[in-house]
């Protein structure tokens, strides 16, 4: 596996010319989560003042001495508790990114291939948003569960599934679980390579905090404006990282050992080619593109060889003084008398 610093400067390589359309996809993907975002304010805004000042009261009376008002409790845990629901809004925002996802894999997937971006690569994929929804409903149900066994295995797993919408991309024709095996058997053995990558953005996910924190000081429209703020860099943070994970993925399937940076790019061959002589056991049998098959004409039915058997000499043999006996013949004529 090469560096994290291969696979980043890779990334940038391949967005070079390309950044505005790919922040175009991010921005699309972003763009429910800003709106969604946006309403759940709206709506949650009264009840959290409403629980704020109940809650302040149930404090200044407890202050004083004076016996709790069932009531004004009754009312401030209810203001939080409508709080708390509206927060499952959410929910769709997540589910419009899943829609979406996959078309944006494929759009990456097909700059790291040399082919040029445009925004109707990505719109022209939109059929596939079925695949892309099961996909990521399955991969996050699977993590979730995992995450009960007290978190730690939930993190491990989202490592191992790392590569399954890359998969599913390339291979249409498997199922999403198919596709979720197939990156946890390509994950084993790289998923502290894959922790070490994406623990490398970090300073760029701080300096969004830091950006988003400066915004919601903004009077009136702070909240609002950092809201946009965030989905803006957060759209380029994700141009970076998806084409960074997509070039681990190429990494993984077509491990290199040198990379040179002022190489002009060039249009890679399928991810699924025969990856070496030897092949890789997959739980789909064969699971990478086997090549074309040459042409071989049918063998043609074995003839049975006829043996020659040495030649009998005659026992008599024709002189010009006439015949007379082989002389083994006569040898045994002799014996005989």
């Amino acid at each position: 596996m090469v560096s994290t610093a291969t696979l980043k400067q890779r990334a940038k390589k391949r967005l070079a010319g390309n950044w505005f359309t790919a922040l175009l996809v991010t921005v699309f993907l972003a763009a429910a989560g800003l709106a969604i975002g946006i309403v759940v304010h709206i709506l949650q805004q009264p009840y959290l003042s409403l629980a704020q000042d109940t809650l302040q009261q149930l404090n200044a009376i407890i202050a004083e001495g004076g016996e709790v008002d069932l009531e004004l409790l009754s009312v401030c845990f209810g203001a939080m508790m409508v709080s708390s629901l509206i927060n499952f809004i959410n929910i769709a925002a997540s589910v419009y990114q899943w829609l979406f996802t996959l078309p944006a894999v494929l759009f990456f997937l097909n700059l790291t291939e040399g082919q040029t971006a445009k925004f109707g690569d990505f719109t022209k994929e939109f059929s596939r948003i079925g695949e892309s929804l099961w996909l990521y409903f399955l991969m996050s149900l699977k993590i979730f569960l995992w995450t009960l066994l007290f978190i730690i295995p939930g993190i491990v797993k989202t490592f191992s599934y790392m590569l399954a919408p890359m998969i599913k991309a390339k291979n249409p024709n498997r199922t999403a679980n198919e596709c979720i095996a197939e990156s946890c058997r390509l994950m084993d053995g790289n998923k502290a390579s894959a922790f070490v990558l994406k623990l490398s953005f970090i300073g760029w996910y701080i300096l969004i905090a830091l950006a988003d924190m400066g915004a919601s000081r903004i009077p009136w429209i702070g909240t609002y404006f950092s809201m946009v703020v965030s989905t803006i860099t957060g759209a380029l943070l994700t141009v970076y990282i998806m084409m960074t994970d997509i070039e681990f993925y190429r990494e993984v399937v077509h491990p290199t050992t040198y990379f040179a940076a002022t190489a002009p790019t060039q249009p890679t061959p399928q991810v699924f080619d025969e990856l070496s002589d030897v092949k890789k056991p997959s739980v789909f049998g064969d699971f990478y593109d086997a090549p074309a098959e040459q042409k071989t004409e049918a063998p043609t039915a074995r003839q049975p060889v006829e043996q020659k058997l040495p030649e009998e000499k005659p026992d008599t043999e024709t002189t010009e003084s006439g015949t007379r006996y082989a002389p083994q013949q006569q040898k045994d004529d002799k014996d005989a008398r």
